[in-house]
């Protein structure tokens, strides 16, 4: 343990040596704007594409003769596509750059949804349905993105709000992509990014994104060596990587409490949604707090960038704890839309916190690991829910015992700010 310490420590050196720097030309183009849009819009229908099923499990089920764990699966393809394809897409980035692995991953996308409209005839609809859905999450990593994007086009003081935006845009995929024409959808995208989406702006935005990050071998290797990430990786995943599963199959949890499809659909919706306000007002919060603190106390006293993360946690396993243990609708509903807005306001703040202390590592390759271990969380969830025997109670218990095992860590980790203090410094 103590060689690990002496890694870190050797790497914050490096950091702080690289915090002050020559005076480098910067600067913030409008256009940064329509980019983040247009990225949003794909993994919006992306995560729409994903979560397609879980929501109408019962219809599904009845038209074309399917069981829970055909739903099951159809959500599983999401972690198990991410993890074929993280690591390719996670070099595509870093090699090649934005433009290239936003096409693929948008490509697949409509060549998915394509697929999944040949037939709706069983039994044949199974395994197009099946296909498509795999090519749809093979561009699961696009969720990855946002910070890496955030950093490449957006100043210093606005990088946590771009991030939020982007992941409360992709999130409301979830409950629109039912109203829509999806392939038609997924083409336009497609045709939208191959139009305009350059890699990165002409002059870099902020200082430390004129940086050169390490390469991606390095990269990889000081990540597997960061003990901080890994904590971060460890409470994203279980938590975040849990929860969202258990409620992407909502419809089949709530069954047994004889709650209708329809009911199920809205509640869904609202749970969303309430995530997708509160990850924007959590951002901005976080942004307010920090660039306060910085003017006041100076780079060395600023608060975490984490702590907010940590009472989102806190609250939601009160809240979760309140729904296994409810018999009454209304509560059921308010204990599920809570715990949705609660751990979905975090998340921008999870990949900020993972870029800050990976720096320079990239922050593609950062998050595409961070997103990784969710994934994996993932897996082992839904592929839990396939086996007949288990019934679904312990879903439930699940999603909370994986909220209250991440709350001791967060509360006791220590943040540190390699990016934003080469920022802050060199302004």
């Amino acid at each position: 343990m103590s060689s690990i310490q002496e890694e870190a420590h050797a790497q914050e050196e490096e950091v702080d040596e690289k915090t002050t720097l020559l005076p480098v030309q910067t600067h913030v183009f409008k256009r940064r704007w329509y980019i983040l849009f247009v990225f949003s819009l794909l993994s919006c229908t992306q995560n729409g594409l994903w979560s397609t099923w879980g929501p109408i499990s019962a219809s599904a089920e009845e038209a074309f003769d399917w069981t829970d764990a055909d739903i099951a699966l159809l959500s599983m393809w999401g972690p198990i596509s991410y993890i074929i394809t993280a690591f390719i897409l996670s070099w595509i980035v870093d090699v090649r750059g934005l433009r290239w692995a936003c096409l693929i991953m948008a490509f697949l996308v409509a060549l998915g949804s394509g697929i999944r409209c040949i037939t709706d005839q069983p039994p044949y609809v199974k395994w197009t349905i099946n296909i498509g859905q795999f090519l749809n999450d093979l561009a699961g990593p696009c969720s990855a993105i946002p910070p890496l994007l955030s950093a490449t086009w957006f100043p210093a003081n606005q990088r946590v709000t771009a991030t939020a935006i982007s992941v409360t845009i992709s999130n409301l995929g979830a409950a629109l992509m039912d109203f829509i024409l999806e392939c038609a959808w997924s083409v336009f995208v497609f045709l939208l990014l191959l139009i305009y989406f350059p890699a990165k702006p002409p002059k870099p935005p902020t200082v430390s994104a004129s940086i050169e990050r390490d390469d991606f071998k390095s990269g990889v290797k000081n990540l597997v060596r960061n003990v901080k990430f890994w904590l971060i990786c460890a409470t994203y995943g279980v938590s975040v990587g849990v929860f969202s599963c258990w409620l992407s199959v909502l419809d089949v949890v709530l069954k047994p409490h004889g709650i209708s499809q329809k009911d199920t659909g809205w509640l869904s919706f609202y749970a969303v949604l309430a995530g997708c306000v509160g990850s924007v007002i959590l951002a901005r919060t976080e942004q307010y707090i920090l660039e306060n603190m910085w003017h006041e106390r100076g780079a060395n006293k600023r608060p975490s960038a984490c702590y907010p993360t940590r009472y989102p946690n806190l609250y939601s396993t009160a809240v979760v704890t309140f729904y296994p243990l409810s018999a009454l609708e209304v509560s059921l509903y308010i204990a599920i839309i809570v715990a949705t807005l609660l751990l979905n306001s975090a998340v921008p703040l999870y990949f900020e916190m993972a870029c800050e202390v990976t720096y320079p590592v990239s922050e593609g390759i950062t998050n595409f690991v961070l997103t990784l271990v969710k994934n994996a969380g993932g897996i082992l969830f839904l592929g839990l829910l396939m086996v007949p025997s288990l019934g679904t109670d312990w879903e439930n218990w699940a999603a909370l015992g994986a909220i209250i095992s991440c709350v001791p860590v967060l509360l006791l980790f220590k943040e540190r700010f390699s990016r934003l203090d080469v920022d802050e410094v060199n302004r």
